[in-house]
């Protein structure tokens, strides 16, 4: 009986923990998606103006920087976004929320659509060993690669709340 006892608990813990990180990894995908699209709608807009060098001009908008702030600073945000970017072909920085970063090259991190879409060790190995991942939105010219916007995620849990108490 005992066996059986611990076969459950084992069971259902393990299940709980599958899909509560399941849940936590759609949900930080769901908010970096959020500001990528906002951050495209801005460059969409700020490009269809017809400036004369569309990455300065991306660059130095105030519209888009924000849009970065505010995503970066909302309270779902704060518990996933490492930090939003868009690089040109080159791969290097045309705006980025650390603004010492414009004009240096952004590594690629791992797509994180690949791990939401993975198997539960997957995503367990990935929570885990807190690895980074980017959700990513290329942006055309035409045919031709202009840019990318990058959103970087750290799938981890948050810190369970302080508990408060109150004086008597």
């Amino acid at each position: 009986m005992t066996t059986l006892v611990v076969v459950v608990v084992l069971v259902m813990s393990t299940w709980h923990m599958v899909t509560v990180t399941r849940l936590r990894l759609q949900e930080a995908q769901s908010v970096a998606q959020l500001l990528a699209d906002a951050m495209f709608q801005r460059v969409f807009d700020v490009t269809n103006a017809g400036p004369q060098d569309p990455y300065q001009a991306i660059q130095q908008d105030d519209g888009l920087k924000a849009i970065i702030n505010a995503g970066l600073g909302s309270a779902p945000a704060v518990r996933y976004v490492l930090y939003a970017t868009i690089v040109g072909p080159d791969r290097k920085a045309v705006v980025h929320s650390t603004s010492t970063l414009v004009g240096t090259e952004v590594t690629e991190l791992e797509d994180f659509a690949s791990l939401v879409d993975g198997g539960a060790i997957e995503q367990l190995s990935a929570v885990y060993h807190e690895r980074r991942f980017e959700v990513r939105e290329p942006i055309l010219a035409g045919d031709k690669p202009f840019a990318a916007i990058r959103v970087a995620n750290l799938p981890t849990f948050p810190a369970a709340p302080a508990l408060s108490s109150r004086a008597a």
